[in-house]
């Protein structure tokens, strides 16, 4: 086996990363030498740190597409979806601080299960 120095790393490669049939697939390409994209063979391939984060995080959202059926949310919506979500849970806990309130008996941490049960069950269902 070769010592890793002895490897040539080739940045003639390029990289695509889709979703088909509910699986993820890392596309290579090359141009041959009319300058046509063909596919490129490749037993290994190098990220920088920047292009490894970039395409796990287009991992990450096709495969919740591929997953689910649903596009995620980009930066806005999200805010918003957000915002609409602490705007009901906050009214909801409000309401329900103040029921348990009138209960003395109730204690502080059974408050406090009962707050984040709700507030988890929102979030994930």
């Amino acid at each position: 086996m070769n010592d890793i120095g002895d490897r040539q790393i080739r940045t003639d490669i390029e990289m695509s990363v889709v979703a088909r049939d509910r699986e993820i697939h890392l596309l290579f390409n090359e141009k041959d030498q009319a300058g046509e994209i063909v596919p490129a063979y490749t037993a290994n391939f190098l990220l920088s740190t920047h292009d490894a984060v970039m395409c796990a995080g287009l991992m990450a959202d096709l495969a919740y597409e591929a997953d689910e059926g649903l596009k995620p949310a980009g930066k806005g919506l999200k805010a918003a979806l957000i915002e609409r979500a602490r705007v009901k849970l906050t009214a909801r806990v409000a309401l329900m601080l103040r029921s348990m309130r009138e209960d003395k008996t109730i204690s502080h941490a059974k408050i406090a299960q009962e707050v984040v049960d709700v507030c988890l069950k929102e979030v994930y269902l």
